[in-house]
């Protein structure tokens, strides 16, 4: 039988030490700092990159091939020739290049092309800002043509005496060239702005089958590619190739896509216009030689009557 005195004393152990530990809890809850939330670990998989985020995009690649490289670690500065940069849509080709990898900015110069699905660009030197501008600057004798849009279904053949209708709005043709001194091309947001002497020439034709190029002169102009519209700023002059000229007071808005070329001024325009002189019949005088001549061989001469006393002519024989 256990002693008395032992079980007494372990119970009195046992209560006083529960009360320790309820006084130290509530001490605790008073006086500790909270804990730090619980820091979420990746699946294994997600770590070891074989299963991508949920919502991650995938990064974006420029490749660029060149020849004759030389590439300095101090400075990440890349030299080659017959260099060619794509990114997308986007092609640069060149014959010299200067690349920085770390501003990522291209020099070239000779032979510069920049191409597009929608327009194709040459020139002599290029500057080209490949980090958040996205900026193409490009200079020396340069030359942008417009490529036409995928082609569509001819239009109806017009019907006879309907050619004096024809205006500006419905004509239909194709081929757009323009040349300038320097072109900034915002290749990224499919933007162009062009800048000295430049002149932008349209082919189109009319509906009597006729075809003409549209000629315009400017110093600034933009190009809106998602659009298809050329933003001419004044003063703007133009002519055509069956001798009219135009020239405008105020922008002028031009419509590149094919098939559906328009040209738009919102202030006074003044028209030097071709007049084709029509003939009327009725009034129209007979030139001296139209007047007919009495036609003597169709008629037979009367036969010549002999003269009293006289003998007729004797007969060869």
């Amino acid at each position: 039988m256990q002693d008395p005195k032992i079980v007494r004393s372990g119970f009195g152990a046992f209560c006083i030490t529960v009360a320790l530990a309820s006084a130290w809890g509530v001490h605790a809850q008073k006086t500790l700092p909270p804990l730090p939330p619980a820091k979420v670990v990746p699946p294994p998989e997600i770590i070891s990159g074989k299963q991508p985020l949920k919502d991650a995009k995938e990064p974006k690649y420029g490749d660029l091939v060149m020849y004759n490289i030389k590439h300095e670690d101090k400075t990440g500065l890349l030299i080659g020739t017959n260099f060619r940069y794509t990114e997308e849509d986007t092609v640069i080709t060149g014959d010299n290049a200067r690349y920085n990898r770390e501003t990522k900015f291209l020099q070239a110069t000779g032979n510069l092309v920049l191409d597009t699905k929608k327009y194709h660009i040459t020139g002599g030197k290029a500057d080209v800002d490949n980090g958040k501008k996205k900026l193409a600057i490009i200079t020396e004798n340069v030359v942008i043509v417009m490529k036409p849009s995928e082609k569509k279904e001819a239009a109806p053949t017009p019907k006879e005496g309907s050619e004096k209708d024809a205006s500006l709005s419905d004509e239909k043709g194709k081929g757009v060239l323009i040349t300038c001194d320097r072109v900034e091309s915002q290749y990224k947001k499919k933007y162009i702005k062009m800048f000295g002497n430049l002149v932008f020439k349209q082919k189109v034709k009319k509906k009597n089958g006729t075809e003409i190029e549209r000629i315009l002169f400017a110093e600034h102009a933009e190009y809106d590619d998602k659009l298809e519209v050329l933003h001419l700023f004044k003063p703007v002059r133009g002519e055509d190739t069956d001798g009219q000229k135009a020239k405008f007071d105020t922008d002028v808005f031009v419509g590149t896509k094919e098939g559906e070329e328009t040209l738009y001024s919102s202030g006074k325009m003044e028209l030097r216009m071709v007049q084709e002189e029509d003939e009327d019949e009725d009034t129209k005088e007979t030139k001296p030689s139209d007047k007919k001549q009495p036609d003597n061989k169709s008629k037979e001469a009367p036969p010549v009557q002999p003269k009293p006393n006289t003998p007729p002519p004797a007969r060869k024989r």
